[in-house]
């Protein structure tokens, strides 16, 4: 089976930092945007190890909820897009895309 020629928007899709750096990104600030949620309303977190004292007022509170919904929301249409570029690779390009992803 001969190569099959790879678009640039296909191969700036596949580079392997922007996906994992973003990956890591989300695993890092989902739970962090979680956490300052809950501090809201005098309810305070402490750190442990520390010393520290977290607490973020009510009004702030709800904008680091929205934006914690919205990430959790678009990581979702990651998640779809990615499964859609792997049976993408599997059954139209035919490569062993996904074969590989063992």
């Amino acid at each position: 089976m001969s190569p099959i020629a790879v678009a640039a928007w296909d191969r700036r899709m596949a580079c392997p930092t922007l996906p994992r750096r973003a990956l890591y990104a989300f695993l890092i600030v989902q739970p962090l945007l979680g956490l300052l949620t809950v501090c809201a309303g005098g309810h305070g977190i402490a750190v442990p190890f520390t010393g520290l004292q977290i607490s973020v007022d009510r009004a702030l509170s709800h904008q680091f909820e929205d934006i914690h919904g919205w990430i959790g929301t678009s990581f979702y249409y990651v998640i779809g897009l990615h499964i859609l570029g792997a049976l993408w690779h599997h059954y139209v390009r035919h490569d062993d895309t996904l074969r590989r992803m063992r």
